[in-house]
């Protein structure tokens, strides 16, 4: 049985053969996921901030847990008191890292390079942000305060005010909203404001000033990763951004680094805004939408140090959905998105952001549309450049022709699925027809781990069937880990992987035992890679950290040294399952060796009479090698 870790000691789980539809996992052969056991009790009221976790490059997560109505208590006995914000760091093994408290009202947050950014706002009851017992003070109560934590210890190393007394009343908040910010390759905090006229300063230490463009402007702050100030940006807007039309997604900012590249979504409610970050040249964009809705301009920016370059832009028209998501893979390749509706198109469909900012429409299983299920990612590129979707179930097959879906059992049932981010050849598909809430999805390519946040119960071990739930709706983070397929195209060979089912877990070793047919014998054996693996006499061989499917090539040749086709005939091994003696025939002063699925030899000796005493094992499946002049010969055999 996997061992499970319950994350909170409150969590109730139960068996139920029949209570929920199965979680199934499809994949093409060589590729799949296994169900690596993790939960998360619910016992709150507003568990869906945690779709905004991160995971780091050691396959760390973290995530907000809101405030909840009833207290928690963690399984490392952390308690979270009722009424109150807490950050989680859960290691890359299902145990709590730590577990810091907090009242500072935060949304979301980022990581990089060894530290979590965590922007913070509502100090208006108190002017200070509690974390972790210790209070940071701020000079204006209406303030947003970014602390920078260590991600090994959770302790505050540094910190920083925003006021926010003259932003925009019915403007955008940066860290509100999903990527309202981003963090450049350099470490540096870039995030954006609606200010008004009265706008003069960050805090009390750092006073600003800027030509204006209008009644209302947009301010981009650049902070270092030490949260120094560097920079203060001004994108004027002729008129005032406020609009019948505020609480649309129309007038939420994004942005992303692709590189040095900026891709960012500016949007503007007047009739016009300047769009450039150099204020000896102003660049003035015009909005083309009618009824006075918010327009936006979508912009490329290059960033070298302290200068930046307007290198294109895209104006968008707000009288149908905007584009809202980037996704960006290591090669710079821009992807973007709305969930509901993108630019004019009117639907959900993906495109890559060409050079000169126009789009190009993608085609392929991995970006045809499905019904979305919230305004979260629902496209990523993991770190291998492998694309990652997430949407409702449909009825059409939308995955891959080799993969056919049943029809889900319920229309919210949820599909997770992972393509090739180069072929679009889909690697799995990750069903669940029980899931009620809007679950979001999280990748570690570095590990092979899939983490799925939800509201839901549902069944998280599709290999054995268990089924897990509780009362009152538990949160569940479940954790799945890649697997692949070791495998053969050689002729005149056969070979058995660990316990024989030729799967192997993400960055595990894989334990091959290579049997050659009668009249053979192995010469060598490569990796589908190039690479040269070494085999013992008796056939056995190991491949190291496999994290992709692998295929042997393995060489074979007739003649000395191969196993003579009447010698192989005669050896035979019976009664295979076998209790307590085990017969071969043909094999009198044959050394022999018994190993176990782990690689360990049990038992060794030499054939006496053609018998081999099996009656000290424990149950289970072995290998038996037995070595003769003319070769060796390895069979599987069971222990009853």
């Amino acid at each position: 049985m996997k061992r499970i870790f319950i994350f909170f000691i409150s969590f109730f789980s139960l068996v139920c053969a029949n209570a929920i539809p199965e979680v199934k996992v499809y994949s093409n052969g060589d590729y799949g996921l296994a169900f690596d056991g993790c939960q998360l009790n619910k016992k709150s009221d507003a568990m869906t901030i945690m779709k905004e976790a991160r995971v780091d490059g050691d396959g760390n997560l973290y995530f907000l847990l809101p405030r909840n109505t009833y207290g928690v208590t963690l399984s490392d006995g952390t308690v979270i008191p009722k009424e109150s914000d807490a950050i989680i760091k859960f290691d890359h093994t299902g145990k709590v890292a730590w577990a810091k408290v907090y009242d500072a009202g935060a949304r979301q947050f980022e990581i990089f390079d060894g530290y979590l950014y965590l922007p913070t706002y509502n100090c208006f009851w108190n002017n200070y942000v509690m974390y972790d017992g210790n209070k940071y003070y701020v000079a204006n109560q209406k303030s947003y305060f970014i602390l920078k934590i260590d991600i090994e210890s959770g302790d505050v190393v540094n910190s920083v005010e925003i006021e926010e007394d003259n932003f925009l009343e019915d403007g955008f908040f940066s860290f509100d909203a999903n990527n309202g910010y981003a963090i450049s390759p350099e470490g540096d905090l870039w995030f954006m404001f609606d200010i008004n006229e009265e706008y003069s300063r960050v805090n009390k230490d750092y006073p600003v000033s800027f030509a204006r463009y209008g009644d209302n402007d947009k301010c981009l702050f650049v902070l270092s990763k030490d949260l120094d100030i560097k920079q203060v940006y001004c994108l004027g807007s002729n008129e005032n951004d406020e609009t019948e039309f505020e609480d649309s997604e129309h007038i939420a900012s994004y942005m992303t680094f692709a590189g040095d590249t900026l891709y960012m979504y500016v949007p503007f409610g007047g009739k016009e805004c300047n769009i450039s970050l150099d204020p000896e040249n102003p660049v003035i964009v015009k909005n083309k939408t009618l009824s006075g809705r918010p327009c936006a301009a979508f912009c490329k920016y290059l960033v070298k140090g302290d200068k930046v370059d307007l290198l294109a832009y895209n104006v968008i028209s707000g009288n149908d959905g905007q584009i809202k998501r980037f996704a960006v893979n290591s090669q710079n390749k821009v992807i973007a998105t709305q969930p509901l509706r993108i630019w004019d198109a009117g639907d959900n469909n993906y495109y890559e952001i060409l050079q000169d900012m126009t789009l190009h429409k993608l085609d392929g299983y991995a970006y045809l549309p499905m019904r979305t299920l919230t305004d979260a990612h629902t496209f990523l590129y993991d770190q291998n450049d492998d694309i990652v979707r997430m949407g409702a179930s449909c009825d059409e097959n939308v995955f891959s022709e080799s993969i056919v879906l049943p029809k889900p059992e319920r229309k919210v049932g949820i599909r997770v699925a992972k393509y090739d981010g180069q072929t679009l050849q889909n690697k799995w598909v990750l069903a669940l027809d029980s899931t009620d809430y809007d679950p979001d999805c999280r990748v570690d390519a570095k590990h092979g781990l899939l983490y799925l946040i939800s509201l839901n119960v549902a069944d998280y071990d599709p290999s054995e069937s268990t089924y897990i739930t509780s009362d009152d709706y538990d949160g569940v983070i479940a954790r799945y880990i890649e697997t692949y397929r070791i495998k053969t195209s050689s002729e005149h060979v056969s070979i058995v992987v660990n316990d024989g089912n030729d799967m192997v877990r993400h960055g595990s070793d894989a334990e091959v035992v290579i049997s050659a047919e009668k009249g053979y014998h192995v010469e060598s054996v490569k990796t589908s890679k190039g690479e040269n693996v070494e085999v013992s006499w008796n056939g056995r061989c190991s491949i190291k950290n496999v994290t992709e499917p692998v295929e042997l090539i393995i060489t074979t040749g007739l003649g000395e040294n191969s196993v003579d086709q009447t010698d192989a005939v005669a050896l035979s091994v019976y009664p295979n399952p076998v209790k307590d003696l085990l017969n071969v025939d043909d094999a009198d002063d044959a050394s022999f060796e018994i190993i176990d699925l782990s690689g360990n030899i049990v038992c060794s000796g030499v054939v006496n009479d053609g018998k081999i005493v099996t009656s000290e094992l424990s149950e289970g499946v072995y290998v038996l090698t037995i070595n003769k002049e003319i070769g060796a010969y390895s069979t599987k055999i069971v222990k009853k």
